[in-house]
């Protein structure tokens, strides 16, 4: 995710907007990884709880998407200019690496959860790092994701308790 930094009427400091940005681009990747692993979960569901299963991953992928949108408007108003890939993801970030080739469909739900707490636990770090910026709408931002992050959890653990 390749960013450009230009100039706005956002009240804070160059070197506080283009800190932020750099958080915001990291965290921006991590989001769409975690998004393309939600799908390739969905997509390799099968048996009898098929339906419910695809609601679910479906309803997260929803919010998880929600979530890369608001990182991204952010980031663009801080001036920055984002490009929605993740040739090279950031290394610095806690990510739960997808296991390709799963069998199960438990075994996807389970992924799925990992990868949902390995972001929470990796967005609690930026938030930790936004802080030290004094950039606090997007250190607000950053809250939001882990409530909803959270929410997500439980969605996808009480799938879990019904296997």
């Amino acid at each position: 995710t390749a960013m450009n930094i230009h100039q706005t009427h956002e009240a804070l400091p160059d070197f506080c907007r283009v800190q932020s940005c750099a958080v915001l681009k990291k965290y921006l990747a991590a989001a769409l990884d975690l998004h393309h692993q939600v799908q390739q979960a969905r997509r390799h569901v099968r048996g009898p709880g098929l339906i419910f299963e695809q609601e679910m991953f479906d309803k997260v992928l929803q919010e998880v998407e929600h979530l890369v949108v608001a990182i991204t408007e952010r980031a663009g108003y801080l001036g920055a200019t984002v490009q929605g890939t993740i040739q090279v993801p950031p290394k610095d970030i806690q990510r739960w690496p997808y296991l390709l080739g799963i069998a199960g469909d438990k075994q996807h739900i389970i992924d799925t959860w990992e990868a949902l707490a390995s972001f929470a636990r990796s967005v609690r770090d930026g938030r930790a790092q936004i802080a030290t910026l004094n950039d606090p709408v997007t250190e607000d931002l950053f809250i939001e994701v882990v409530e909803e992050v959270d929410q997500q959890l439980c969605l996808v653990e009480a799938q879990l308790a019904h296997r």
